[in-house]
This record gives structure tokens, sequence and C-alpha cells, in this order.
């Protein structure tokens, strides 16, 4: 039975955040965001997130970390500072939500788990804050709302898949404890596989279809890393068959 689509209010109403209020926070705090002004001149709020969207990579990161460590509690808990961070990520935010949208408060998930992100950043912990913030982004929703990914994977895998197609997330955590304390995967493996099933569940959809080592997942995971899809699929397929191995042996042992 399909599930009713429930009407959203979006994640800038969930924010109470405008653009003729991000627009004042602008023109008052700007200048006073001296690496942010000295890479852009005062900007409005529509020139500013598409700036963010074409900066040559280094610019962008200036600015991006600069608000970010205003923003933060960590930092200097700034709160203009947050409320214009939160405007420029509206985007991922938004299809975040659309993807979520069957659950009736997903807007307001996403905006208050997008604030405190933000807020809970630890500056400097990361070399690109827009992917590091919309892949912690993801995860919070996973683990929230924990919905089934849409996996399409082969028989050699379906041990892992069965457990992550039942959202026993209790289950697949434990065959990732046992395979990285067993040497069958390593914590970074283990990272990679939980954050490709976050992925998978924030951009494929129901219509289209989905697979959790198909391109859109892969490609999406692999630019918040710095790798390529390609790589992530390998990594990926690499770890689940070693996994596996391990959960059938650890089964025949119990």
């Amino acid at each position: 039975m399909a599930q009713p689509i429930h009407r959203h209010a979006g994640v800038p109403a969930a924010l109470d955040l405008t653009s003729e209020e991000v627009d004042a926070l602008l023109r008052s705090h700007w200048s006073a965001w001296s690496e942010c002004a000295a890479v852009i001149n005062n900007p409005d709020p529509n020139t500013l997130r598409r700036w963010i969207g074409t900066a040559e990579a280094e610019q962008r990161q200036i600015v991006l970390r600069s608000l970010a460590h205003a923003a933060s509690a960590k930092g200097d808990d700034d709160a203009a500072a947050a409320r214009v961070l939160a405007w420029l990520m509206l985007g991922p935010a938004c299809v975040l939500a659309r993807k979520y949208r069957h659950h009736q408060d997903a807007d307001h998930h996403v905006a208050a788990l997008l604030w405190l992100e933000i807020k809970q950043y630890t500056p400097g912990c990361a070399r690109d804050v827009w992917a590091y913030l919309v892949s912690r982004l993801r995860k919070a929703m996973f683990a929230e709302l924990m919905p089934e990914p849409e996996l399409s994977l082969g028989e050699e895998e379906m041990n892992i898949a069965t457990v992550a197609q039942e959202s026993d997330m209790d289950a697949l955590l434990g065959i990732l404890t046992r395979g990285v304390r067993n040497g069958a995967i390593t914590p970074e493996d283990e990272l990679l596989i939980l954050d490709v099933l976050t992925a998978s569940a924030s951009v494929t959809t129901a219509e289209a279809g989905g697979s959790l080592l198909g391109d859109r997942v892969s490609n999406v995971v692999g630019v918040s890393l710095g790798l390529s899809g390609r790589t992530v699929r390998r990594r990926v397929r690499r770890s689940i068959d070693a996994l596996a191995v391990s959960h059938i042996e650890w089964r025949q042992s119990a």
C-alpha cells in the first residue's frame, strides 16, 4: 500500500527563515565576518547562494569555514552566522526533506537536525565544510527516522542486505562491529558502509528505484569524501563480500 504524502510547510518555514531576514543579517554582520568580507563584498541572499555554488573551491571553503566557526557553539556561537549558514544549506536540506516526505514532520526534523549540526560543528574538523555538514545531516536523519534503503544487491550479499532492508539497525551495527573486531573490515570501511546506506535513503526514490552500489549513491558519497564513485563502489563491494564471509563463519561457530 502506498504511503500518504503529507503536505509540508517547507524547511525554510520550519527554520522561520526568510530571504528578507537573511538580507538584513548580511547587511548588518557581513563586514564583521572579516574573512568572508575579504573574499566577496556585500552579498545579498540570492547572490551569495549562487556564488557558493560556482566559486573556486579555495575561496568557497574560506567563506564556509569562517561562517561555520562563527556559527558553532564551539566557536563564536554567533546566531546570525548560524542562520546565514543554514540559508546557504537549504538546497541539500530541502532535497533531504523531500526524500522523507512520507513522514508528517519531515521538514521540522531536517530543520532541527541542520541547526544542531551547525551549532555542534567542531571548527577545523573538516577540509570540506559543506560536504561534512551534508553528510552529517544525512546520517542524523537516517538514524532518527531509519527508512528502508532501496537496495539492489547480488545474492552473495544478502546476509548484509536483508538486515538493512529490515531496518534492523542493531543487527546491522552488530555485524559491522564484529567485522571490525575480527579484522574483516577496517573502522573506515564501517563508516563508508554507513554513509552509503544513508545516502541510499537520501538520493534514491521508490519511483525510480535505486541501488546501494549504483552510480547515484556512490557518486554522492564520493563527493563528500573526495573519492571517485568507482572507488566507493569497489571499497563497499569488497567490504560487503568480506562481511558476508565473516558473518557466515560467525553463525557456524555460534
